[in-house]
């Protein structure tokens, strides 16, 4: 499935990073994603490789993927990706070709978890965030090349690690009251926003704008999450997961996942 898939792209990425002293070293990982597709983890039980998704598996099976990965993700993006005109009648009209999956999202969780035990550390906020950023931007592209995933990837980054900022001041200033509303989720969905707006080039900016867009919607019905040619898009995931963490304070996650 590819809850599972992903789960083991998180594990590889988290073991990629651990394993060469938390530097992020794009070949590592390209090698790892390989062996996986091969042999999966025989630690865990595995007896082959799982399975794995269409633009993971187009990228990685480049006989120069070990040699330069995110030279050949770009040149699958590149060869393969149609641009589709934007329809602002329809929010939901997105790229639904086979580049644009949410498959690299769960780098940006490895990134922050890992490197969360440098945040007491750190000279300024703003250095963190650059680090932070630099090393998604980084990772996202050994196999996803496409705008939109880059570009949500980055702003999840980005947001997870002002979450974890949030926090962290929280607990120095002795503040008990570290619970984040809809309100301060909000400020910080808009200063990850404004972060990336400021760092991103022309094409990376109009994919922010797109998805911008999709999370001023206000209810699931609305994001068609069971829309079969867009629900692998990463604007929907991260669109359902804000709208999520948006309604926390007021309701359970049990009723929220209901809906």
């Amino acid at each position: 499935s590819n809850n599972s898939i992903n789960s083991n792209n998180s594990i590889n990425s988290n073991n990629s990073i651990n394993s060469i002293n938390d530097f992020l070293n794009c070949k590592d990982f390209a090698k790892r994603l390989v062996y996986w597709t091969k042999y999966g983890f025989p630690e865990l039980g595995d007896l082959i490789g799982c399975g794995i998704d269409s633009t993971t598996k187009q990228v990685v099976m480049n006989s120069n993927f070990l040699i330069d990965p995110i030279g050949c993700s770009k040149e699958y993006y590149e060869k393969n990706h149609k641009k589709q005109n934007s329809n602002e009648k329809t929010i939901n009209l997105l790229i639904t070709n086979a580049n644009s999956n949410n498959g690299c999202i769960l780098r940006a969780i490895s990134i922050n978890l890992i490197y969360v035990k440098y945040m007491k550390s750190i000279e300024s906020n703003e250095n963190y965030l650059n680090n932070i950023y630099q090393l998604t931007n980084n990772f996202v592209r050994i196999t996803h090349a496409s705008n939109d995933c880059i570009c949500v990837t980055i702003f999840c980054s980005i947001l997870i690690c002002l979450i974890l900022l949030n926090n962290n001041n929280n607990n120095n200033n002795n503040n008990s009251n570290s619970n984040l509303s809809s309100n301060n989720i909000q400020n910080l969905i808009d200063l990850s926003f404004e972060f990336c707006l400021k760092k991103f080039d022309q094409q990376l900016q109009n994919s922010l704008n797109q998805f911008k867009k999709m999370i001023q919607i206000q209810t699931f019905n609305k994001l068609e999450l069971d829309n079969v040619l867009q629900m692998d898009h990463p604007f929907k995931c991260v669109a359902s997961a804000l709208l999520c963490l948006k309604q926390l304070d007021k309701n359970n996650f049990k009723s929220i996942i209901s809906q």
